[in-house]
């Protein structure tokens, strides 16, 4: 029987080896809860050693297969997190492993040659791999969109860069290529993510998956003909994508990209309990590209007026009792199943980072500092959250919501 396109790209990314761990806003609710329970039951035991090749035989589906990489987190049962030279997190279960070993060959990741001809196995002969500086493009859209993409996210990661560095954050280029995916259209996109994603993935235009280290997003010009028109075809598809109906979808495709470079560049580690509010908030800074100006991204962060109103509303309609507070404590208002708290949560988490970017600086970089040194797999309670910030901000939380409420208020006049 002859399988077309779509059932072919389809099953060929089903077999593929996604976990289902992504950004948190992202998840159902039982897997929020499965998610929060394996980060309060893991303690890191051993970390595998930067000068070391490790190497697992393991018994998946009945097959007997090797895999290279490094330890990075232990649980006191056994189970363990293997960095692949991809960048992949592969979550292993000691029943699963035959044979385990180490060697002193140093971990490398793959080179860039190798790792095109590993993602042109991997998928469907429809997908052409475009490379950047910073990127492997996997796409089966046109060449056009993609190599768009491609220098969109290299505008991103460059002003992130620079605007960090130049405040002392002394950031680092990724050690992996970063990949990103990008589906011709959103039938696939939906189908190909959905046992990944779960029903939300109805509900989004891209995401971030912290153990395959990709972003994976369709697509939003629909493919349109770029014929017949005035200007380079790169003119046509900002114009495409400056509508006010791609605003939301532009939105989330550059909040997950920044996700994935916040990631891998040193600010963050990938699965280190990072309170929300913060690693949220800087992705929410760079929501709002200008596709006006040559440089997508400016020194300057803009202003997210989406964001900025709708906080607005927030403590108008609601009246909220140290909102900031409430963000520092827990991760919770970001997991509710009511869309409004989660927005609300949104908009209050990029008005506090855009606030202590602007006027207190310094201190946040003091503070990014600390919680870039957290690791993978390991919770910390909420004394230990309002600790870390009240020795960098100060506990005197009165004075900081009122300068907090000052601040933001002008922005709107």
């Amino acid at each position: 029987m002859k399988v077309n396109r779509e059932e072919r790209i389809v099953k060929s990314w089903k077999n593929a080896r996604y976990l289902p761990f992504i950004i948190i806003y992202s998840l159902t609710a039982m897997k929020r809860f499965l998610l929060t329970l394996f980060l309060t039951c893991y303690a890191v035991l051993a970390l595998g050693s930067a000068f070391a090749l490790d190497y697992v035989t393991l018994n998946e589906k009945g097959k007997k297969i090797t895999r290279d990489g490094r330890i990075i987190s232990r649980d006191t049962g056994g189970n363990f997190v293997l960095e692949e030279r991809d960048g992949f997190w592969r979550l292993i279960q000691p029943k699963d492993v035959i044979e385990q070993w180490s060697d002193d060959v140093e971990f490398e990741p793959y080179t860039r040659k190798d790792l095109k001809k590993r993602l042109q196995a991997e998928f469907p002969k429809e997908f052409r791999i475009i490379e950047t500086k910073r990127y492997m493009i996997v796409s089966d859209t046109t060449v056009a969109y993609a190599t768009w993409c491609g220098n969109l996210l290299e505008q991103l990661d460059t002003a992130f860069l620079e605007h960090w560095q130049a405040k002392g954050f002394e950031l680092s280029e990724p050690e992996f290529p970063l990949v990103a995916v990008i589906f011709a259209d959103y039938g696939n996109f939906v189908r190909c993510t959905q046992d990944e994603v779960g029903s939300s993935v109805t509900k989004i235009s891209a995401f971030y998956n912290q153990h395959s280290n990709r972003i994976v997003f369709y697509d939003l010009t629909g493919r349109e003909n770029y014929g017949g028109i005035r200007g380079s075809i790169n003119q046509r598809i900002r114009e495409i994508m400056s509508r006010p109906e791609s605003a939301k979808a532009v939105s989330t495709f550059v909040h997950e990209a920044a996700h994935q470079f916040s990631f891998n560049c040193g600010m963050f580690r990938r699965c280190a309990a990072c309170p929300l509010w913060v690693s949220e908030g800087i992705a929410t800074l760079y929501e709002t590209p200008d596709f006006n100006s040559v440089k997508a991204w400016s020194s300057n962060i803009k202003v997210n007026r989406t964001r900025l109103e709708r906080f607005y509303r927030y403590i108008i309609e609601r009246n909220p009792q140290e909102p900031m507070k409430k963000l520092v404590l827990s991760d919770e208002p970001f997991q509710f199943t009511n869309g409004d708290t989660v927005l609300d949560s949104y908009a209050t988490c990029w008005s506090m980072m855009y606030y202590f970017n602007a006027k207190h600086g310094d201190k946040l970089v003091e503070y990014l500092k600390i919680l870039s040194q957290k690791k993978p797999h390991v919770s910390y309670d909420v004394e230990a959250r309002l600790r870390e910030f009240e020795s960098v901000f100060g506990d005197g939380w009165d004075r900081l919501h009122r300068a907090f409420y000052y601040e933001v208020g002008e922005l709107g006049r």
